[in-house]
């Protein structure tokens, strides 16, 4: 990799220049994938590598300030110790990926607002992140129930941004509609299930002011809130979402997609009862979960992976009838 080129900070606007034609990107997505699948903090992470939260949230997103070169070999040293299988890892293109990635791609070619709506474990947010990675130009911020109010969405959308974190409601406001107006970004709202009325009404106010692109994605019931009893307080959001998809249909291709993945050639019977197991609670994620560990049973009997190692794995993982 060649040297990076030294480089200042603009102080006036926050304004960092993009740096993603200098990061090694195997080591970048492989760090990014590793905290896909783990669920890893940046907390726990920065202990790990040994760093701080900043510089770690700044190399997420190709924005790291310092000597990227030895910053990533302390992440590369982490990969190898902590997720030796991570290297090589490839994503299974299925039907559900395929669909979010197209439907986050129109979001960001057209500036437009839309909306991903799927069940837990499909994959929606495996798309998102991989879209991420190829797309610098994507900001991804996650929802959960502790992060409801309006100063605590601004605070979480002005980190990943970049723009100005302190000050009133409405400077940081506008530091992000300053930071993000006709910058081509776009903004991925993951479980938005979770915002409230008013994170909505916030989210729709950067999207009228910057003309970015912008995307829920979440559970189904993110529509059902908008279509229930206080449906005329979701007006203004709803008529300018101009692209949903269902991101819930899991098909018998999908399943021998990821099953191929991970153990190549199961009997059919297999496959069908794989099948049953993804349209479940938790869809692709416990049946990748089911499938590994019947894959390490197998090899460590030395017998063939049948549909009933399937059953037996399942029952001592006490997965759901």
């Amino acid at each position: 990799m060649k040297p990076q080129t030294a480089f200042k900070p603009v102080i006036g606007n926050i304004s960092w220049p993009n740096q993603s034609k200098y990061y090694n990107k195997e080591i970048h997505s492989e760090l990014v994938r590793y905290i896909d699948q783990t669920g890893a903090s940046l907390r726990d992470l920065v202990k790990e590598i040994r760093t701080n939260r900043t510089s770690l949230s700044q190399y997420l997103n190709y924005r790291y300030e310092g000597d990227l070169a030895a910053f990533e070999r302390k992440v590369e040293a982490f990969l190898r110790k902590k997720a030796p299988n991570t290297a090589g890892d490839q994503i299974v293109e299925t039907g559900i990926y395929r669909t979010t990635i197209s439907l986050l791609t129109f979001c960001q070619s057209h500036r437009a607002m839309g909306a991903g709506l799927g069940g837990s474990g499909g994959g929606k947010t495996t798309a998102a992140h991989e879209h991420a990675r190829k797309n610098p130009n994507t900001t991804i911020i996650t929802a959960d129930p502790t992060r409801r109010s309006i100063t605590k969405i601004l605070r979480l959308i002005s980190y990943r941004v970049q723009s100005r974190r302190g000050g009133s409601s409405d400077e940081i406001l506008n530091g992000i509609i300053e930071k993000l107006r006709n910058s081509h970004q776009l903004l991925i709202i993951d479980e938005g299930h979770f915002l409230s009325w008013e994170g909505y009404e916030l989210v729709r106010t950067i999207w009228d002011a910057t003309s970015i692109g912008i995307c829920y994605l979440g559970m189904p019931r993110l529509y059902s809130q908008m279509k229930g009893n206080k449906a005329y307080l979701w007006d203004q959001i709803l008529s300018r979402i101009s692209i949903a998809r269902n991101l819930n249909t899991i098909t018998r291709e999908d399943v021998r997609l990821v099953s191929d993945f991970i153990h190549l050639g199961l009997q059919k019977s297999s496959i069908n009862y794989l099948y049953e197991i993804s349209q479940k609670p938790g869809k692709l994620r416990v049946l990748t979960a089911l499938l590994k560990q019947a894959d390490e049973v197998s090899k460590r009997r030395k017998i063939p992976l049948t549909v009933d190692l399937l059953k037996e794995v399942r029952r001592i993982m006490h997965i759901w009838k």
